[in-house]
Parts: structure tokens; C-alpha cells; sequence
């Protein structure tokens, strides 16, 4: 008999130990996060996996060490994110609520994947995290970001991944 309690098999909260399961936007997110220079905004309800996949993702192309984590949330984070355009190289950075930013910041950071597109950078990726339609928030923006820009939207995983996600948890 395992000593594993049902909580953390099934966490409500935070990154599953056990149960993770690929959502169907994964091949799309490794893709993306392969392609240089190419911004990223991962879009969907709260809670649905989107940074639990994006940090996997992350994992399993070893790029950890590459990763800022910024949140538009954390005034300290705030006044990096708005230096990012003046900075060169700095890996992934991905930034988290962005449409708590105010929209002169935003307004920046869309001209800046831009240019990171347009060059194809490979030293700087961009990735925006944020509910429903943060990347039609950035287009408004910068409307000529529309095909340079990976809008990745998580949605409601079919029965066959919830199943999945069952047998794994049974298994643990």
C-alpha cells in the first residue's frame, strides 16, 4: 500500500506529480516554442493546464535555464517587462497576466515580437500567458503581428485524455 494520499494525485492546484497529461494543443505549443524568434501567447480559462503544459514543454526541450518567469502582477516584474524591448538576448522570457499591464507596456511588448519575428531571433522568444483572448489583445496593438505571432488557445480535452488522466491517478 502506498503512503501517496489522493491529493496529491489529484491536485486541485499547481503541477500535477502524477497525473499530467498532454494536452491536444502540445504538439502545437513544442513547435512553437522550436521556432525562432516566433512569439507565443498561450490563451484559455483559468485553471485549465495552460502553464502546467508550457513549463512540461519547457522541460522536456531543456530549456529551463533559458526561462525568465515575469508576471504583470509584481511591481518589480512590471519594470522588467518594460526594459524588455531595450534588451537583447535574453532567452524565453514568458509573461504571465498581461492584461494587467498597463497599455503603453503592452503596446511595447507587441512591437518587440515584432522585430524578434522579423529577425528571427534566436537569443529572445516572448511568451505571453493569459485568459481568452490575450492574443487578439496583442493584434489590437500591432495589427501587423497577426502572422507572426503563435496564438495557442486551450480548450475543454476530449473524454480519451480524461480517461488518461483517470488511469494515471488509478495507477499512482
Amino acid at each position: 500500500m502506498s503512503n501517496i494520499k489522493l491529493e496529491e494525485v489529484f491536485k486541485v492546484g499547481g503541477v500535477p506529480t502524477y497525473t499530467f497529461v498532454e494536452p491536444v494543443e502540445y504538439n502545437q505549443l513544442i513547435l512553437a516554442l522550436r521556432t525562432p524568434g516566433r512569439g507565443i501567447v498561450v490563451e484559455g480559462p483559468s485553471g485549465i493546464g495552460k502553464t502546467t503544459a508550457l513549463m512540461r514543454a519547457i522541460d522536456g526541450l531543456c530549456l529551463k535555464e533559458k526561462v525568465i518567469n515575469l508576471s504583470g502582477r509584481r511591481t518589480q516584474d512590471v519594470e522588467l517587462i518594460k526594459e524588455l524591448p531595450n534588451m537583447d538576448d535574453v532567452g524565453i522570457v514568458l509573461i504571465d497576466d498581461f492584461h494587467r499591464l498597463e497599455n503603453k507596456i503592452k503596446q511595447d511588448i507587441a512591437d518587440h515580437l515584432k522585430l524578434l519575428a522579423d529577425q528571427e531571433s534566436t537569443g529572445s522568444k516572448i511568451i505571453v500567458l493569459g485568459i481568452n483572448q490575450a492574443g487578439q489583445a496583442l493584434i489590437e496593438f500591432a495589427h501587423d503581428l497577426n502572422n507572426r505571432l503563435e496564438v495557442i488557445s486551450f480548450e475543454k480535452n476530449p473524454d480519451e485524455k480524461v480517461m488518461e488522466l483517470l488511469l494515471k491517478g488509478q495507477e499512482a
